[in-house]
């Protein structure tokens, strides 16, 4: 009895998910590689000694000034509402 079609290909299709899955796993790999080394030459140069700290920019100052900028522009744009008066 001849073999299907889907049969006859299942074999190049487990090959190609595990390239997928270890061309990710060689990616991974490689990124934590870098990140390590980075960390290593920090830690050589002395950035985690006790005393040292290190400033970095603080992105949350620009995040609250955004938000807080929209709810002004919201208060003013209820400000200029037509107000109805419930007394008619």
């Amino acid at each position: 009895m001849p073999k299907s079609k889907n049969r006859k290909n299942h074999k190049k299709k487990v090959a190609a998910r595990n390239s997928r899955a270890n061309v990710e796993k060689n990616k991974l790999k490689k990124f934590q590689d870098a990140f390590y080394q980075q960390m290593m030459s920090e830690v050589d140069a002395g950035a985690f000694e006790e005393g040292n700290v290190l400033e970095m920019p603080n992105d949350d100052d620009e995040v609250t000034k955004e938000a807080s900028d929209e709810e002004a522009s919201d208060e003013e744009a209820s400000d200029n509402k037509p107000k109805c008066d419930e007394s008619e």
